[in-house]
């Protein structure tokens, strides 16, 4: 995805000397940990800025109910402490701890920004997340948008299969950042095929998981 470099030593020197990032200054930063026999079992990532406590990681062990709702209520009394109100994200009522964070207390308001991405190299990032089996292996994939034609997977050794996928541009980027459904898509006509059998699609939507998205406030960096 276009926009940010490899991490590497000395990222942030050079990213924030960029045109592309800015450095949002914070009043401090804490860590509030759980543990139990002395293993981690919840922690969460606080920063102070414009008198609101910014929740900028926040993680239990197995989404703990009870965990996440011991650390809302350290961070209850660190913003009574501190005069402050707390802000921690969530994508919906599907997300980790949404239902935990609604018992202590949170209430919704709708976000304001947003981050917007546009994938530079398909086939690059396809690659990353390929995992072929079960024949698999030996399947050219190819892709067809109203934008671009392009072969997302060329076999190594041999190939005994072609299979097509076509699809909205929208469409492929949700799937490369394994953000898709495959099998539903196709179901519901986002997806068509040309090639594939049912036996195929199922091992293909297994080599490609849904993967569901965790939204940290730190994303803004």
């Amino acid at each position: 995805m276009g926009g940010f470099r490899k991490r590497c030593l000395g990222y942030w020197n050079k990213a924030l000397t960029s045109h592309i990032f800015v450095e949002i200054k914070y009043d401090w930063f804490k860590l509030m940990r759980i543990t139990e026999k002395e293993k981690l079992k919840a922690y969460a990532l606080i920063g102070k800025r414009q008198n609101t406590l910014f929740v900028l990681e926040f993680a239990t062990f197995a989404q703990d109910g009870n965990h996440t709702l011991a650390l809302c209520r350290a961070l209850s009394n660190l913003a009574d402490k501190e005069k402050c109100k707390v802000e921690i994200y969530s994508t919906g009522p599907f997300s980790s701890y949404f239902h935990s964070l609604q018992r202590a207390g949170f209430e919704l308001r709708m976000r304001n920004l947003i981050i917007l991405g546009y994938l530079l190299g398909p086939k690059e990032i396809f690659d990353k997340l390929y995992n072929p089996f079960g024949g698999l292996e030996n399947t050219r994939v190819k892709v067809w948008t109203p934008k671009r034609e392009l072969v997302l997977y060329e076999p190594k050794m041999r190939c005994n299969r072609e299979v097509a996928l076509q699809m909205k541009e929208w469409v492929l980027h949700r799937f490369l950042l394994s953000q898709l459904d495959i099998k539903n898509s196709i179901r519901q006509g986002f997806i068509t095929l040309y090639g594939a059998d049912e036996n195929w699609i199922r091992s293909f939507a297994k080599s490609i998981p849904f993967t569901a998205w965790i939204y940290h406030h730190i994303d803004y960096i």
